[in-house]
């Protein structure tokens, strides 16, 4: 299952994937990203030599691309506590780094390889999941190509799709290639913007409404989008439990450092490390 849910999720520190491949970076001339520990639990990850018996490590000539690159992806796999892989758009955006947006080609091998750098740091079924999710999302982009290729519109022809038609298409070639979930948790902030590109063109060209309820509804759309766009599973609920947890708390005949300390601890309660990277510039701590 890829789900997301309302318990305390650990953030993997995939960087035990690529503790002992140096020579992956110095073929790749690239250098292994320094980073902070993560604040979560690692008991879940594999340890330096586990990584460094990776087939995949002993593979460096055959392997195109960087240990940035897919550092970068397996870091956006974020688990909860029942190992379950919570994605959004931040992995999109990370896999179409890693494959180029599709113009990167890549043998059965160099699948079998990204598959087992990223089981090296990941344990068991969870590394299997993230591992699946990368080679399945490459199988889409190339069909997407092909699509794209398909209904490229040729001067004078009267066939060419719509951009809804298009978008319906290339959806189902992600539930397609890889399952109504995982497509669902990866476009969900790009089908936020089409949806609010589409209703409001349709907004713009309705001449049954006035001047001011176009402007009301536009409004709602952008609302809708920003919700959409936050990374975070049930944001308009989860975020007013917050609010009202937190008005209790500045409401309280307590010293101001210990309401904003309060207050910090509230947010953990109610969002995961990950997710409080996402809503970080809402500044929901402020007093």
């Amino acid at each position: 299952m890829f789900r997301t849910n309302d318990r305390v999720t650990r953030s993997p520190d995939p960087e035990a994937i690529f503790s002992e491949t140096g020579s992956i970076a110095s073929k790749t001339g690239s250098i292994a990203p320094k980073t902070e520990p993560s604040a979560g639990s690692t008991d879940h990850i594999h340890t330096k030599e586990a990584a460094a018996k990776s087939p995949a490590s002993g593979q460096a000539d055959e392997i195109p691309f960087t240990v940035d690159e897919v550092y970068a992806v397996a870091r956006t796999m974020n688990l909860d506590e029942s190992d379950n892989l919570a994605l959004g758009n931040d992995t999109l955006l990370a896999l179409d780094r890693l494959f180029l947006n599709g113009a990167k080609t890549l043998s059965e091998q160099d699948l079998q390889n990204l598959r087992e750098l990223i089981q090296a740091g990941l344990p068991g079924e969870t590394g299997q999941k993230a591992a699946k999710v990368a080679t399945d999302y490459y199988n889409y982009l190339a069909a997407q190509s092909q699509l794209m290729a398909t209904h490229r519109p040729k001067e004078g022809s009267a066939n060419r799709l719509s951009g809804e038609q298009l978008y319906r298409e290339l959806r189902q070639l992600q539930t397609m290639h890889m399952g109504e979930e995982v497509a669902d948790q990866l476009f969900r902030t790009a089908d936020a913007q089409f949806a609010y590109m589409t209703q409001a063109l349709r907004l713009q060209t309705n001449t049954d409404l006035t001047q001011a309820q176009k402007l009301d509804e536009a409004q709602k759309l952008g609302e809708a989008l920003q919700e959409a766009s936050i990374g975070v599973a049930d944001w308009p609920q989860r975020r007013d439990r917050f609010q009202v947890e937190k008005r209790l708390i500045v409401e309280a005949a307590l010293p101001k450092s210990e309401k904003r300390a309060q207050v910090q601890a509230l947010l953990k309660r109610h969002f995961r490390p990950y997710e409080l990277e996402h809503i970080k510039h809402l500044q929901l701590d402020n007093l």
